[in-house]
């Protein structure tokens, strides 16, 4: 359980859930936020429409970007810095851009991003770069005294880090006690925080957070997001991190995406058996000519490392040799060059597919795979 930041936290709250008449599980007591009684939560009033547009317009003059009206509702949100928040939102929504357009509104401050993984992460710091805010990568490669020291100083907006750093490199940690970052820390954001259920049993530093919780400063808030947190793990979530009904703000759009069709197709009874993911060749693809149209693109995940190197040489058996190298595997624990690389060849379409593990679909941005299975 997250330790209590200081003696005058408010004691867990198991007050009903809003809209659900279910009491949430007692959290761990955090600092208190401008909102953690629900007399102070009435009084918190909501972004205004006209907010919203003023907000939507000052960023695309910014920019030349276009916010989404929910985008600008959370950019005002953490604006204010009265509340933490949960955010749920599609895959493609554009979370990212919610949680970090606050930086181009308020110039001094410093936000903290922690990612699962480091193609993830190297992807954050590139989008923050292209809009003009300072970031860097804490990984176990870059992490050295004098970043600490470039980061204390406060030359960068936004650090990028795993859980691994932020919660077992103590220099991280001590960034809180210096008296200029603490002051302008404002928020840490848990990307894909429906890893810290899924990934703790393997990455057990995703439920560590309590040492650095319990040393940000009263101001700051936490920001969690994710595509795919049912409402049962939400629940859990916001228990280990002591976010509670009222010092929360709970961001739900629908995960209805039009474009998207469901199919179901009976595999076999042998697991063994990837002979229907055949399907996705062109007919007859041991004749395939060099030169052949390609295939719809693909992803194909898998539930574990083994099946998706099994699946996939079961399909390169299916091709001619100048074609199996236009089908891969991929997974977390690959090298970083590798999977950058798989990312840009599938991108581009030098391959046709992949078959992988949920470490694919995590922020990957490739707008023109027609088939997921």
């Amino acid at each position: 359980m997250t330790q209590p930041r200081n003696t005058r936290d408010n004691p867990p709250s198991n007050d009903p859930e809003p809209g659900t008449g279910h009491a949430a599980p007692a959290a761990a007591t955090r600092a208190p936020a401008a909102t953690d009684s629900p007399e102070a939560s009435a009084l918190v009033a909501q972004p205004s429409p006209d907010d919203i547009k003023a907000t939507r317009t000052r960023f695309q003059q910014m920019t030349g970007l276009v916010l989404c009206a929910w985008q600008a509702f959370v950019t005002l949100l953490c604006n204010r810095a009265a509340k933490n928040i949960f955010l749920l939102a599609p895959c493609g929504a554009g979370k990212t851009l919610a949680f970090v357009s606050t930086l181009l509104f308020n110039p001094r401050d410093i936000i903290i991003i922690v990612s699962p993984l480091l193609t993830l992460g190297k992807q954050h710091v590139q989008n923050l770069l292209n809009m003009g805010i300072s970031a860097v990568e804490l990984t176990a490669k870059t992490i050295s005294d004098d970043l600490i020291r470039r980061i204390s100083a406060c030359r960068y907006r936004a650090i990028v880090a795993p859980p691994e750093i932020v919660n077992s490199d103590r220099r991280v940690r001590q960034l809180l006690r210096v008296p200029k970052f603490s002051r302008n820390f404002k928020r840490l954001v848990l990307d894909e925080i429906h890893c810290l259920i899924e990934w703790s049993g393997f990455r057990p530093e995703y439920k560590n957070f309590d040492l650095f919780l319990s040393m940000m400063p009263l101001h700051a808030r936490i920001l969690c997001a994710s595509a795919t947190v049912t409402d049962a793990q939400r629940l859990s979530i916001m228990n280990t991190l002591g976010m509670t009904p009222t010092n929360t703000e709970l961001i739900r759009l629908s995960m209805d995406c039009p474009n998207l069709f469901l199919m179901t197709l009976e595999m076999p009874s042998s697991a063994s058996n990837y002979e229907p993911l055949r399907m996705l060749l062109p007919p007859d693809p041991q004749h395939l000519p060099p030169d052949c149209e390609p295939p719809p693109k693909f992803m194909v995940f898998m539930n574990s490392k083994i099946e998706c190197v099994l699946a996939c040489l079961d399909m390169m058996s299916q091709l001619p040799p100048e074609h199996r190298d236009k089908v891969c595997w991929f997974f977390s624990d690959m090298s970083d060059e590798f999977k950058a690389q798989k990312l840009d060849d599938l991108k581009a379409g030098r391959i046709w597919g992949i078959f992988c593990t949920d470490s694919a679909g995590l922020g990957i941005d490739v707008s023109d795979v027609l088939i997921v299975i």
